[in-house]
């Protein structure tokens, strides 16, 4: 005699499918959920460190002023650094306008102000080193600053953004090479009178679920920590200052 009702297989096909269905679902939330806790740790871990190691400077360089930029495809931000005082002040912030076309997003990533005295510094460099440089070509580096008296020189090597070399023209030789950490770039560096100043990134991918899943589309989302480092002629670290923390695609540009 056969008890059961007709449709049962259908039916205990269909509760094991839904089944199936829920724990996937459960799955795939306790892994968000545990993806989301982990970043969260790792942010707060690996920002707290950056920053503490950032504070625990205390030596001030004497009158220095950097003005620096900050940018993305959303917002502008401006700050003044100035030693007299070892801290950073915003002075500009504005949203990135979207204008006509022929006004390229490198303009538009600066206020008026701060694109002047950017153009200027881009000059001088090509200046100084057509005087000072006895041949050195800027084409053979992807970056180079020289100081104002002429006597030393900081670049960057191609498609490396980790380490910057110091040297000295006068002696021909280097002096010393400040080195980033695995999340760590630099993006951009001057001198104010014989200090260094160094933009560093420290960058981290986003942790929100629709940045995990650009993640796992292979187009993760960064969210970096600019701060600025200054640095002495014997190459020790005498200051370093967080500028702007979590911003997604920012990046940071120094005047004077």
């Amino acid at each position: 005699m056969n008890w059961l009702p007709s449709n049962y297989g259908a039916q205990l096909s269909s509760a094991v499918i839904h089944e199936i269905k829920m724990k996937k679902i459960i799955y795939i939330g306790l892994t968000q959920t545990i993806l989301l806790i982990a970043g969260i740790a790792f942010y707060f871990v690996n920002t707290e460190n950056c920053i503490t190691n950032v504070e625990n400077s205390h030596h001030n360089p004497s009158n220095v002023l950097f003005l620096i930029n900050v940018s993305n495809y959303e917002d502008i931000y401006e700050f003044k650094y100035h030693s007299s005082s070892n801290s950073i002040e915003k002075i500009y912030h504005c949203e990135v306008k979207q204008t006509g076309k022929d006004e390229s997003l490198y303009t538009k990533s600066f206020s008026p102000d701060f694109l002047e005295k950017y153009t200027v510094k881009m000059n001088n460099r090509k200046s100084l080193i057509r005087k000072y440089s006895k041949g050195f070509s800027l084409d053979e580096y992807s970056a180079a600053e020289i100081s104002l008296d002429g006597k030393y020189i900081a670049y960057t090597l191609p498609f490396d953004q980790k380490v910057i070399y110091v040297a000295s023209l006068q002696e021909n030789k280097t002096l010393f090479s400040i080195q980033s950490s695995e999340d760590q770039y630099i993006d951009d560096f001057d001198w104010a009178n014989y200090t260094l100043g160094v933009i560093k990134v420290h960058s981290r991918w986003g942790y929100l679920p629709w940045e995990l899943l650009a993640f796992l589309m292979g187009h993760p989302i960064p969210h970096n920590t600019i701060y600025l480092e200054l640095y002495s002629l014997q190459g020790n670290l005498v200051q370093a200052v967080p500028v702007l923390k979590n911003i997604t695609y920012g990046e940071g540009r120094l005047a004077k």
